[in-house]
């Protein structure tokens, strides 16, 4: 805020309890799963992303621990707090624009989480990078 003062700043947010699963998908001790994580260590974790006896705690602690950050961090004014679940409405007339006539998407729910990462595990062969 210091920088760009005019600044509003949008802060994505779900219930952690719904999202975060119980049980990792049955096949993430494989190797491409391990390199999804690890691409979920460097954007919001800072240990290894294991399935172990306490991680859902651990991960939905640390989940509400950054939002906490940006909440401390923004002032009300500039900050939206969003639900996705929400639509266009609210997020247009804090940003000022016209609500779009395009439908709004509710597509990414934790039932469509797995298969959106098992798409990507089935890309990481064709996009390794060259020897």
């Amino acid at each position: 805020m210091q920088h760009y003062p005019e600044a509003k700043v949008v802060l994505t947010t779900r219930d952690p309890e719904q999202c975060i699963p119980e049980n990792p998908p049955p096949d993430h001790n494989h190797p491409h799963w391990n390199r999804i994580l690890k691409l979920a260590e460097i954007v919001i974790m800072e240990k290894d992303l294991k399935m172990k006896e306490g991680a859902r705690h651990d991960i939905i602690k640390r989940f509400q621990e950054q939002e906490n950050r940006v909440k401390d961090t923004i002032p009300p004014g500039k900050l939206l707090i969003y639900h996705v679940s929400e639509g266009w409405e609210r997020l247009c007339k804090f940003v000022d624009v016209v609500v779009p006539f395009t439908p709004f998407r509710h597509d990414n729910t934790t039932k469509d989480f797995f298969p959106v990462m098992q798409s990507l595990y089935d890309a990481l062969p064709r996009i390794e990078p060259a020897n």
